[in-house]
């Protein structure tokens, strides 16, 4: 179509049509097969002519061999005759001479045309050779005729003459054919050059013609297209030609005439698509776009005169949509024709742009799909109210809180998921029914009438209700009730929102709990400020103020440290310190002073509080008023460290200062004495007058020793009736003796117990630092041992420890060992003393002796280890032996008709106290003796030690029928009211 105020295109001018029609190919092919005949003569040319040049090489070397051949030939005649001998060379030289000259006579009648002048030479100088050649053969022949094999010197000149002949003629062949080679070599050149350039010729007029009868045309039809796709639809192809490039003009010149038809129906389809607001647009198979209306642009970004045919759909789609159009969609619409769906857009910012697509297959004539066109609709509206409806929904329905949705008669017409799941009941048991379902009804009525009331009024209602489950638990809920209502303003329904707020609840009364637990205890407590300077108290408990005597006033905003007063230099203070450092719990025994100024120790707790991200805000104090505990404490540590009876040092007492006394000697170079006392005979005043008696003796003691020493020094209860004296910065041993010696002074003084008139006297044994010892423990026992050397002596005696108190020391333990084990080994016996009548000299009785016969020492005496058996406990096992030995052998000697007497048998001190009844008893039963010729004896001082216990002992054993009798009478403090008690039936007087 034309455009406007444009003139038709002119009409185009026709020409005959040609008898004979050659298209364009065969114009070529015909061109083509021309150069390539002419190029192919030329190639066939060249090789004829290499081959000559070849044969006339070949006719060079085969002259030169000719030459050689000469040489030597004259070389052996000469040699022949000169030599007088026959040369076996010469014929065989003569035969490939001759074989020679004819290959070359016969190659030089074929040489090529280009060298016919010097053919005609060389056959002219062939021969000569040839002449030559025939001549010195013939002379050779002749000389060496009939017999002579020899060649004579006299017919050395005349063969000369010849081989030279023949030499100089075959060099003229030489040089001949040298010269023929190098003019062959010279023409084919000039062939060749010639050769190239006839095709070179050729080939520009070939490329001339092409770019007459091709190229221009084709140029022309090119800028017409170009022309015609600009927008000039006037432009037309005059045309005078019948090949391939005429019919291509006819042809543009109709399409453009249809092409013309066709734009104005689209520009009137476009204007159409440009007005529509929906997006519309037209794409290939491979989704590049062809077309995009102008919606459909603005929504993209691009302006209508930007280009953007050839991109791709894929960019203008977000990744799930271009996903969707290519599984779905375009498959969609190719299967069916059609398909319509939900994708989405990507503007130039980037955001997407939700859309309806319908997408279109446009097929071709051939019925196959060539374009698909689309038409989208922006639906962002009604996503952004789907997505927004969508929101709510969820948000109803995931939502921590119950909604319930009512209408205005109170029906549950909704509840959401966690009302379900809270409650227990099934949406069958709700839906269509009233709230009264899961009231509990414990919520006072007013407040349900208050909540009508309030909403019925258009209101919302807050508040608290009690309610319960399906499973019938109880719990508390936070609800809020708004109206809702329609355009008119009338209330249809009403929607709850509540809370499950019994766990807040119950964390309402477990801190009212806590609170009055808090100003109940007896203990203080504080919390202090971490998050401020100088960490104030921002809370104490009445306790607190009950302790410390300030009120919560004059302490809130104070540091702790005013509770110290003026006492800072607490070492436990530092663990506080290190604590709040660290940000961790700390503990403290600290002096705090109350407000009156009076002291008490308070044993601190604090423990930090940290907030959601692990900061510490502040600390809990807890503090403890110990002072009872603490004076209790320091009673304890003295009463662990002192006698109670004598309120002097104890042992463990007496080995840290000794300890200590032997550091100091040891750094000033000065002695140290330790004096170990032990009362002598103590334990018959103990055991006789009693206890008390004995505790006061002690006492006295005590303070006697006390008084011997320098203030200094130190007295000290071991245990029992021992007492240790440390004499400490001793400078002279004189000074020790005198102190020891005014000791046993004091002691021997009569001292008056319960109107009792007492005298006692003890055993002093002394070491010596450094002499005896370097250690507390050393010194201890040397001078123990120094003191059992004194009563050896005689008692109330003072002995220095020795080296040979040691060795008796040693003897001592040994004889522990071996006694542990001898009656195992059998090594004690048992010796009878008879017992006479003084009035009638018969044996009435006899005493049970125990000996010890020691493999190795011999006779033991019982005054050496019976003593050692009662200190370890052995006389327990020993005495049990000799009673039922003794009661043995007593019934053997009866049962043998010897006069039945009565055995006597001692008892120690700790056997009577070990039930002896039933030892008694059992060792009887088992020998078979009469109990009446049994008698057991016992000391006075076993017999006054717990009398009453005795007496009840004592008792028992005469109503077995057993004797008794008290040895050694008269050496104790014994009361004869008690002896009078006592069923004794017989008393034996100490010889002393």
């Amino acid at each position: 179509m034309p455009r406007k105020n444009e003139p038709p295109p002119a009409p185009l001018e026709q020409t005959p049509e040609p008898f004979v029609r050659l298209s364009v190919g065969q114009k070529l092919t015909a061109i083509f097969l021309a150069f390539f005949l002419i190029t192919a003569a030329s190639l066939v040319a060249m090789e004829k002519l290499y081959n000559g040049v070849a044969d006339v090489s070949q006719l060079v070397n085969d002259s030169g061999r000719m030459r050689y051949l000469s040489q030597r030939l004259a070389f052996y005649t000469a040699e022949s005759a000169l030599q007088k001998r026959p040369s076996s060379e010469i014929a065989p030289l003569m035969q490939r001479f001759e074989a020679t000259l004819a290959q070359i006579e016969q190659a030089s009648g074929s040489l090529p045309p280009l060298l016919l002048r010097e053919s005609a030479t060389l056959s002219v100088q062939i021969k000569q050779v040839r002449d030559s050649w025939l001549t010195f053969r013939q002379t050779l022949e002749k000389t060496l005729s009939g017999s002579a094999t020899i060649l004579e010197v006299g017919d050395l000149p005349r063969l000369s003459r010849e081989t030279d002949a023949i030499l100089e003629r075959t060099d003229r062949v030489v040089n001949t054919l040298t010269v023929a080679a190098r003019q062959a070599h010279s023409h084919i050149d000039w062939l060749i050059a010639g050769v190239v350039a006839l095709n070179l010729a050729f080939l520009a007029t070939l490329v001339a013609y092409a770019r007459w009868r091709i190229v221009t045309p084709l140029v022309t039809v090119t800028d017409m297209v170009r022309r015609f796709a600009a927008g000039d639809r006037s432009v037309r192809l005059s045309n005078h030609r019948y090949d391939e490039i005429g019919e291509l003009m006819r042809g543009f010149n109709q399409g453009a005439e249809q092409m013309e038809s066709y734009i104005g129906e689209i520009s009137r389809q476009a204007e159409i698509l440009a007005a529509t607001p929906d997006f519309v647009g037209t794409a290939t198979l491979e989704g590049r776009i062809l077309y995009a209306n102008l919606a459909l642009r603005k929504i993209l970004g691009f302006g209508a005169g930007e280009d953007i045919s050839g991109q791709h759909i894929a960019s203008f789609h977000p990744e799930w949509a271009v996903r969707v159009i290519e599984r779905e969609g375009i498959p969609g619409a190719i299967r069916d024709g059609h398909w319509a769906g939900e994708t989405a857009l990507l503007g130039r910012d980037g955001n997407e742009i939700p859309v309806s697509q319908v997408i279109l297959a446009h097929k071709a004539a051939d019925g196959t799909v060539d374009q698909l066109s689309t038409i989208m609709r922006d639906i962002s509206e009604r996503k952004a109210a789907e997505a927004e409806l969508r929101k709510l929904s969820l948000a109803v329905e995931q939502s921590a809180n119950t909604i319930v949705i009512t209408g205005r008669d109170g029906v549950i017409e909704y509840a959401n998921p966690y009302f379900y799941a809270l409650t227990g009941y099934a949406p069958e048991e709700i839906i269509g029914h009233n709230p009264r379902v899961w009231q509990s009804g414990q919520t006072p009525l007013e407040t349900y009438q208050n909540m009508w009331q309030t909403i019925l009024a258009g209101e919302v209602w807050r508040g608290e209700v009690y309610n319960r489950k399906k499973s019938g638990e109880l719990f508390w809920e936070a609800s809020t009730i708004s109206p809702v209502k329609s355009e008119k303003g009338e209330i249809t329904h009403f929607v709850s929102v509540k809370q499950d707020i019994t766990g807040r609840k119950e964390a309402e009364e477990k801190l009212r709990l806590w609170q009055r637990a808090l100003e109940s205890t007896v203990n203080a407590i504080t919390i202090t400020d971490a998050t401020r300077p100088d960490f104030p108290y921002v809370y104490v408990n009445p306790a607190f103020e009950r302790i410390t005597g300030y009120s919560a006033g004059e302490a809130l905003g104070k540091n702790g440290r005013f509770l110290q007063n003026q006492d800072t230099d607490q070492p436990e203070l530092e663990h506080i310190r290190r604590a709040v450092k660290e940000q961790r719990d700390g503990k403290a025994l600290l002096r705090n002073y109350r407000k009156d100024g009076s002291l008490f120790w308070n044993e601190l707790y604090i423990s930090p509080v940290r907030n959601d991200v692990g900061q510490v805000t502040h600390y809990i104090g807890i503090q403890n008023d110990v002072t009872e505990r603490k004076q209790y404490e320091e009673q304890l540590a003295y009463q662990s460290a002192h006698d109670t009876l004598t309120r002097l040092p104890n042992r463990n007492l007496a080995q840290d200062r000794l300890a200590q006394g032997i550091i100091f000697a040891r750094r000033s170079g000065h002695q140290l004495a330790l004096l170990f006392i032990d009362l002598d005979n103590f334990k018959v005043i103990n055991d006789s007058l009693g206890h008390n008696v004995g505790d006061q003796l002690l006492q006295i003691v005590a303070q006697r020793i006390s008084a011997c020493i320098r203030s200094g020094d130190t007295v000290a209860r071991m245990g029992g009736d021992d007492f240790a004296v440390i004499l400490a910065d001793i400078s002279q041993e004189e000074d020790i003796s005198r102190v020891a010696h005014k000791i046993l002074a004091a002691i021997a003084e009569p001292a008056t117990v319960e109107s009792r008139r007492l005298t006692v006297t003890c055993s002093i044994g002394i070491s010596l630092f450094p002499r005896d010892g370097e250690d507390a423990s050393t010194l201890l026992k040397n001078a123990d041992a120094a003191m059992y050397r004194a009563k050896d002596q005689g008692r109330n005696s003072v002995q220095y420890y020795t080296a040979e108190i040691n060795s008796r020391i040693f003897q001592r333990l040994m004889l522990e060992n071996s006694l542990r084990s001898a009656l195992e080994r059998d090594e004690f016996t048992l010796h009878y003393q008879p017992q006479v009548s003084l009035l009638t000299g018969q044996m009435i009785g006899m005493e049970v002796l125990l000996r010890w016969r020691h493999p190795e020492m011999g006779m033991i005496s019982p005054a050496n280890f019976i003593p050692l058996a009662e200190d370890t406990g052995l006389i327990i096992p020993i005495g049990a032996w000799v009673l039922h030995t003794a009661c043995k052998q007593t019934k053997a000697w009866h049962d043998a008709g010897l006069p039945p007497v009565r055995v006597a048998v001692n008892l120690s001190a700790r056997q009577f106290r070990e039930n002896i009844p039933q030892l008694v008893a059992k060792t009887l039963a088992e020998s078979g003796l009469p109990p009446q010729y049994l008698e057991l004896e016992i000391t006075e001082s076993v017999a006054m030690q717990h009398a009453e216990s005795t007496e009840q002992t004592l008792l028992a054993l005469r109503g077995m029928g057993v004797r008794l009798s008290i040895d050694d009478f008269g050496t104790g403090y014994s009361s004869l009211s008690y002896l009078k008690r006592f069923p004794i039936n017989k008393l034996k007087l100490d010889q002393s």
